[in-house]
């Protein structure tokens, strides 16, 4: 590995991510997403369901789709949808929290969400002074991962000498980065939601159980990066 000097970064997902998807925890959110389908569109529970599914499988998130088909004010939507009780559910990882550390270079997080809620998640589990900032659906202009948008946001600010990693429970989101010569870690996921369903072999370089695997396999992560 001749990194050159280069700065080393490493973006992490959130949801389902950082926090085991195991606890099923975003799971309260998508409720709280399809309860605003049904209410705003008038619809059933189970076309919600359909509706909201199709959205983020055509469109990244429901969110885009929501905004491309029905003119939706997407603050009013993050706001509302983000409502659930993270102090209630997460706590505080020492594990992860020496696991991240561990790392070189800086951390942030990187999310389709929106920022007041990935700081309420970090705080949860005890780990928000170990990130930089955190790249979030409102600085990609509401343009969500996969679309090239959040990657060029990222690629902008953090400059084209960077040294580039993401770790993502979405295979889907891991090509994109790829492309711009980013290592990328997939974590697998533990008990998966639609969001993080592997479409195909996922294309990622490095394959992880556990976030508190990183440190061990770091030479095959930046091998060659």
């Amino acid at each position: 590995m001749n990194d050159g000097g280069r700065e080393l970064h490493f973006l992490f997902d959130l949801d389902d991510t950082l926090y085991p998807s195991s606890l099923g925890f975003f799971g309260l959110v998508s409720a709280r997403i399809r309860a605003y389908v049904m209410r705003t569109l008038a619809l059933d529970e189970r076309a919600a369901a359909d509706l909201q599914r199709r959205y983020w499988r055509e469109h990244g998130t429901s969110l885009a789709g929501l905004m491309a088909h029905h003119g939706i004010d997407p603050a009013g939507y993050l706001e509302e949808v983000h409502e659930v009780p993270v102090e209630e559910i997460l706590k505080p990882d020492p594990a992860l929290s020496r696991a991240l550390a561990a790392l070189p270079g800086a951390r942030y997080v990187f999310t389709n969400g929106p920022e007041p809620y990935a700081r309420r998640v970090l705080a949860a589990l005890g780990i928000e002074p170990l990130f930089e900032r955190t790249f979030d659906i409102v600085s990609f202009g509401y343009e969500p991962k996969p679309r090239p948008a959040p990657y060029d946001t990222v690629a902008r600010a953090l400059g084209p000498e960077a040294r580039i990693v993401l770790v993502d429970d979405a295979p889907r989101n891991l090509p994109p980065a790829r492309a711009r010569g980013w290592r990328t870690v997939w974590l697998r996921a533990e008990s998966p939601s639609f969001g993080s369903l592997p479409e195909g072999a996922p294309e990622a370089d490095v394959t992880v159980d556990r976030l508190t695997d990183l440190p061990d396999r770091l030479p095959e992560i930046l091998k060659d990066l």
